[in-house]
């Protein structure tokens, strides 16, 4: 590209404006690939952080069942003769990618409205997990760990009961999160080929151009770990799949791409490539080619995905073209 040449390319909504490295010099090569260029973060959180309340019931995996008194600020685990009501929730987890091990965090922020101590139970699934004491008179956070082996694929069924009479419990919200995964979306040029050319030279040649990620499968499986995704027995497709469905709801990528970037197995294609020098340039000339990959990067894992012929194909050269 021209030394003046403004560089923008659009990719799933997102556009990237810093082009490949200039060739430093004559016979001299900027280093491939390059560090990535980051887009966006997010939080790559197996179950990503919701939160219902009296007010809003529904969230994307959590609908609460209000068997409990319906307050516009809190929901009373108390029946007016003194008796328990519990609270249900339906956690469900059929629309997530499938998990190792995941173990979810529960969050309540309650209040105790007894002369007594309260104390209540919560069972996942029918197994009770333990009896918890809250002592706040005014709100505060009650914290909630539920192992990855009470849950299962598809409707979890959980229940907040208090326990005793006249024990009674305000609840205002409860939010469900998995542990919490930073992770990075951006970009990074790979470089195809290089080389020289002297005056009146020409190269005519066959260049391998790759879309798709190059990663092994110990690396893929590495990095969908750190999301506590897994799908045994299905081959390293099916990983990749759900990889994508992941990390597409992680993003925002552009509607007209499906609302996904899919990533698959590298595949590789051949182009021809063809520089021809002109017998009066003084210089000799040295040339690289570069194409864009995607970067995802979580806890000092990577993914890169190649656009290939998805996305530029960019040639730079020393001296520079005016």
């Amino acid at each position: 590209m021209a030394a003046r040449t403004p560089f923008a390319f659009t990719y799933a909504g997102w556009t990237i404006t810093t082009p490949p490295p200039a060739v430093p010099g004559m016979r001299k090569f900027a280093p491939s690939p390059t560090a990535p260029m980051r887009i966006r973060s997010a939080d790559g959180a197996w179950l990503p952080s919701q939160t219902v309340t009296p007010t809003h019931p529904v969230s994307q995996h959590v609908r609460a069942h209000v068997d409990a008194s319906d307050d516009a600020e809190f929901w009373l685990l108390t029946a007016p003769d003194g008796s328990s009501v519990p609270l249900r929730f339906t956690l469900d987890l059929s629309a997530l990618p499938a998990a190792s091990k995941c173990d979810v965090a529960m969050t309540l922020n309650l209040a105790a409205c007894a002369p007594a101590p309260p104390m209540f139970s919560i069972t996942v699934n029918g197994r009770a997990l333990k009896i918890y004491y809250p002592t706040e008179a005014s709100w505060a956070a009650q914290h909630v760990f539920i192992p990855a082996d009470f849950l299962q694929r598809g409707a979890n069924q959980i229940v907040v009961t208090p326990l005793g009479r006249y024990y009674g419990i305000w609840l205002q919200s409860v939010q469900f999160a998995s542990r919490s995964v930073p992770i990075s979306i951006g970009v990074q040029w790979l470089q195809i080929c290089a080389g020289e050319l002297d005056r009146g030279e020409a190269i005519d040649q066959s260049v391998r151009l790759t879309h798709g990620t190059p990663m092994t499968d110990s690396q893929i499986r590495a990095f969908a770990k750190q999301f506590d995704i897994d799908v045994e027995g299905s081959g390293i497709e099916s990983l990749l799949a759900a990889l994508s469905t992941h990390l597409a709801a992680r993003f925002s990528f552009d509607e007209r791409t499906g609302g996904s970037v899919p990533i698959e197995r590298d595949t590789t294609a051949i182009y021809a490539l063809k520089i021809a020098r002109r017998a009066r340039d003084d210089e000799p000339l040295t040339f690289q080619v570069w194409q864009l990959a995607l970067v995802y990067e979580a806890n000092g894992c990577q993914l890169v995905h190649a656009l290939g012929p998805h996305g530029p194909i960019v040639f730079q050269q020393f001296p520079p073209r005016v």
